[in-house]
C-alpha cells in the first residue's frame, strides 16, 4: 500500500525489504521488479508450492551449494542456496538455513527459507541469512511482540474508525519508543547505581529491577508526590548519554 507514496517520496534510494511469508507473492515480487528494489523474504511450504518444491529438488541435486557454519559450541548452521528460479516474469533464489542447536542437553533443529533477489554464493551466504533474514525476528520480537505483551496491550480492540486507532497506534509508537529509551539508556542505570551503592548490590537490567515499565512509572510518580528534589535529580541529567545496546 506504500509503495506509490514510497516510491514519489525517495525516487532514488535504494530499499531491501524484509519481509514475511504474507508477502510472497507475484503481486510484491513485480512491484520491486519494477522499482529496482531488493528484497528477502519468508517463503514456507504452502505459500508457493510450486516454487518451493522445485527449489527443494534442486537444492538436493546440486549440494556443492551447501556450506556448514559453526557459530559457536552449540549451534552449527548449514546454509544452501538454489539460484535463478522462474515465477511468472521474475527469477529468484532460494536461500535455505537449517539450525542446530543444544538446548537443555537436546538437539532442536529448526529450519528457515527465504526467497531473495541478491544472488546467494559460498561468500555472502552467512551475512544474507544471519544479518538479511533472520533479522526479521527482530521486528516481531523487539517490536510487535512488545507492543502486544509488554503493558501496551496492542491486542485490544479500540474501535472500528480508522482515524481513531491509526491515532491510537501513532501514540503507542512513541511510547514505545519512550520505553525504549528508558529502558536502554543509562539514566535510570545511573539512578540505580547510586542505590545500590548504599545497599552493596549488583546492577540489575532495567527490566529485572523494575519487572515492568509500568512499575518504574508508578515509583517514579510515587516519588514526585513523597520527596523532594535532591541534588542528585539535578547534577544527574546533565550526564546522560542514550545509546542502544546491542540486544
Amino acid at each position: 500500500r506504500l509503495e506509490k507514496k514510497l516510491k514519489r517520496t525517495f525516487p532514488r534510494t535504494s530499499f531491501c525489504l524484509l519481509l514475511d511469508g504474507l508477502y510472497a507473492c507475484k503481486g510484491v515480487l513485480d512491484l520491486c521488479r519494477k522499482n529496482n528494489w531488493e528484497y528477502l523474504i519468508v517463503l514456507k511450504k504452502g505459500r508457493i508450492p510450486t516454487l518451493f518444491d522445485a527449489a527443494v529438488q534442486e537444492k538436493e541435486s546440486i549440494p556443492s551449494n551447501t556450506v556448514e557454519i559453526i557459530v559457536n559450541d552449540t549451534i552449527i548452521q548449514k546454509l544452501s542456496w538454489v539460484c535463478y528460479l522462474k515465477y511468472g516474469k521474475n527469477y529468484v533464489h532460494v536461500i535455505f538455513s537449517e539450525e542446530r542447536k543444544i538446548e537443555k542437553g537436546e538437539e532442536v533443529i529448526k529450519n528457515w527459507v527465504w526467497i531473495s533477489s541478491f544472488i546467494p554464493d559460498k561468500y555472502n551466504i552467512e551475512k544474507l541469512v544471519n544479518k538479511g533474514g533472520r533479522q526479521r525476528w527482530k521486528i516481531e520480537n523487539q517490536g510487535f511482540k512488545e507492543q502486544k505483551r509488554d503493558d501496551f496491550g496492542l491486542e485490544h480492540l479500540y474501535g472500528e474508525s480508522p482515524n481513531a486507532w491509526k491515532n491510537y497506534y501513532q501514540l503507542l509508537q512513541i511510547a514505545h519508543i519512550l520505553d525504549q529509551l528508558m529502558r536502554y539508556g543509562d539514566f535510570c542505570k545511573k539512578l540505580q547505581e547510586h542505590s545500590m551503592k548504599q545497599q552493596n548490590k549488583p546492577i540489575l537490567p532495567f527490566r529485572e529491577y523494575y519487572q515492568s515499565t509500568r512499575n518504574f512509572v508508578r515509583r517514579l510518580a510515587e516519588s514526585f508526590r513523597t520527596k523532594l528534589f535532591s541534588e542528585l535529580a539535578y547534577r544527574l541529567p546533565g550526564n546522560i548519554q542514550i545509546r542502544f545496546d546491542s540486544g
